[in-house]
């Protein structure tokens, strides 16, 4: 990185030497913008930019401090140790300097008791700024030049890394919300016919290792969980006769019962970070041959998670105990589910449920990191 230093006042400049200087101080200035505008936190931005400090004006200390409702805070700082810092926050050098216009530069003693000669601060918003030297050379115009435009970028750099940390902070606010909204769906479900809801959890987590292993990104697996756990809601507006109903249903109650896919998304639409959840809800009961339920979806075109939650779904419901039927074993379901491959369901989803099952029998307790992370 280039670095310069204030020529001696008893010669006068050249003006190739001036030429020099002014051209390596504007690229040291483009450099620390450039640090300031790559930082993504408080304490990224105090840490990198003091250090960056010492090195372009050739100092032993530099700190960076905001100044908000609580008074002077420490951001980051280079040179100093741990015991030096109360004394920087308390100096009255650096209080009556918040005042002033432009960077102020000192001479003295001992400046703000860590044996510093010469010092430059300057403030921009929040943003206050100091470096420091132990040897009494006064800090010249080019530097305090320097020294404000790099406290202007560093305020506007702390605005902007805070907003983004209350954005962060607005969007997890709003995801527990949202869970929150899930979770009385969820209670909702289990209220109406609590082995929908059962079953739901049930598939959720074969449903989480599925989509691992065909590698689906942790958003889309967290959408995934959920669409597994709500891929029945609709269900709540299905009447009790048609839903437990133990014989065949006939084909106006089978339409009625087709409905819920519609519904369950009807029901999602209102909450937003819904909106990939409830696309499964839609189409868990599309078939991969384009005979399925409700817009006849083909192959690729049904998103993967539905296809997931649909074979995983057929998957427990086969092999499920219900009041008017015994379960099949895990393997007959196996094959059943072999046999519609490229049909009903999407081969290759067929597939790696089969190698979870086989996963999990051999170890049960067994669970990739990335589901782990769910």
């Amino acid at each position: 990185m280039p670095s310069w230093s204030s020529p001696s006042p008893d010669r006068e400049e050249s003006d190739v030497e001036v030429l020099r200087r002014r051209f390596v101080e504007a690229a040291r200035r483009a450099e620390i913008i450039a640090l300031l505008n790559r930082a993504g936190s408080e304490e990224e931005l105090g840490d990198a930019l003091t250090s960056e400090l010492c090195e372009a004006f050739d100092a032993e200390f530099a700190f960076l401090l905001t100044l908000g409702h609580g008074g002077l805070q420490l951001l980051g700082s280079a040179g100093l140790t741990p015991e030096q810092v109360p004394t920087i926050l308390e100096d009255t050098l650096l209080v009556s300097a918040l005042a002033a216009k432009g960077a102020t530069t000192h001479l003295g003693r001992d400046l703000f008791r860590i044996a510093a000669e010469s010092a430059a601060i300057a403030r921009a918003g929040e943003a206050v700024l100091c470096v420091a030297r132990l040897r009494p050379e006064r800090f010249d115009e080019a530097e305090r030049a320097l020294l404000e435009a790099v406290g202007e970028s560093a305020g506007h750099a702390l605005a902007r890394v805070r907003l983004a940390r209350e954005r962060d902070d607005l969007f997890q606010r709003l995801e527990q919300t949202n869970l929150g909204i899930a979770a009385a769906l969820a209670a909702a479900l289990e209220a109406k016919d609590y082995y929908t809801a059962d079953h739901a959890r049930s598939i959720a987590d074969l449903a989480v290792h599925v989509g691992v292993r065909m590698g689906m990104t942790i958003a889309e697996v967290r959408d995934l969980r959920l669409g597994a756990i709500f891929h029945d809601i609709g269900k709540i507006a299905v009447p009790d006769a048609i839903l437990n109903k133990p014989g065949t249903l006939t084909r106006e109650e089978f339409e009625a019962v087709k409905e819920h896919t519609i519904v369950g998304e009807q029901i999602l639409a209102p909450v937003p970070f819904l909106d990939g959840v409830r696309r499964i809800v839609r189409h868990d009961h599309e078939r991969w041959d384009g005979t399925g339920y409700p817009d006849g979806l083909r192959g690729e075109a049904i998103p993967l998670g539905s296809r997931i939650v649909f074979v995983v779904d057929a998957f427990h419901a086969m092999t499920s105990d219900r009041p008017y039927r015994k379960g099949m074993p895990e393997a007959e379901a196996v094959r059943e589910l072999r046999a519609g491959a490229g049909s009903q369901f999407d081969p290759r989803v067929v597939e790696a449920f089969v190698r979870v099952l086989r996963r999990r029998r051999h170890s049960p307790s067994a669970a990739s990191p990335a589901a782990q992370r769910i």
